[in-house]
């Protein structure tokens, strides 16, 4: 078997503006990949309300507005197209080194003085525990695709058009998800919900992260 040196591929990723306690959600594109700059952004972990920077209250469908909403991004990284050659000349293109991940961007997401309640922060997390739980599953499907063809530069082609529909169908996904959470809990306000919602959450997240760390990279 013949294999040819990675190339690096960029994707569209795309933006979901995930706003939570009496909020709306917004979906947006941003061309490429942008690296961090943890003054403004963080990966996904553990939140505060200093992670909160924006403004925390605007006009919306909820009456007076919301008093707290958080903006998360679903990016990928740099990863590497690595192709390979059978002795019967046809070639396999794939990525094993895919990965998506959830981003907070701070300086959008905010939150009003009377919304820093523990409540409205743990809904909050659980978007963000949402986003981070799409892009785990995502990024173990990317690894596991394979583009065929009988040229190096068509199965390259093929591999990109897969990313891009397998993006899109997780990113649609994703912010249908983030819509049924907030209105089965209104936005966190049904305590009864919220708690349902909570272990549902927290049981999907911990199974996305046991199937991507079993995927082989």
């Amino acid at each position: 078997m013949k294999t040819r040196r990675p190339s690096l591929l960029l994707l569209q990723s795309p933006i979901l503006l995930l706003v939570g306690a009496l909020g709306v959600l917004m979906p947006a594109l941003v061309q490429g990949y942008t690296p961090f700059d943890t003054r403004i952004e963080t990966t996904h972990r553990q939140l505060t309300w200093e992670d909160f920077q924006g403004a925390g209250k605007t006009q919306g469908r909820w009456g007076n507005g919301w008093n707290a909403h958080i903006v998360t991004t679903l990016r990928l990284n740099h990863f590497e197209i690595v192709t390979s050659q059978t002795a019967e000349g046809s070639w396999t293109a794939r990525a094993p080194s895919a990965e998506a991940f959830a981003v907070m961007d701070k300086t959008l997401s905010g939150s009003a003085s009377v919304a820093k309640e523990d409540r409205v922060l743990a809904h909050e997390q659980l978007h963000f525990d949402l986003a981070e739980t799409w892009a785990r599953r995502l990024s173990a499907e990317l690894r596991e695709v394979q583009a065929q063809s009988d040229r190096e530069s068509l199965a390259r082609l093929d591999l990109k058009a897969q990313f891009s529909r397998l993006q899109a169908a997780y990113w649609e996904e994703l912010l249908a998800m983030q819509e049924v959470y907030d209105d089965e809990t209104v936005h966190g306000t049904r305590k009864k919900n919220q708690k349902e919602w909570s272990r549902k959450i927290t049981t999907w997240f911990d199974e996305a992260g046991k199937a991507l760390d079993a995927t082989p990279r």
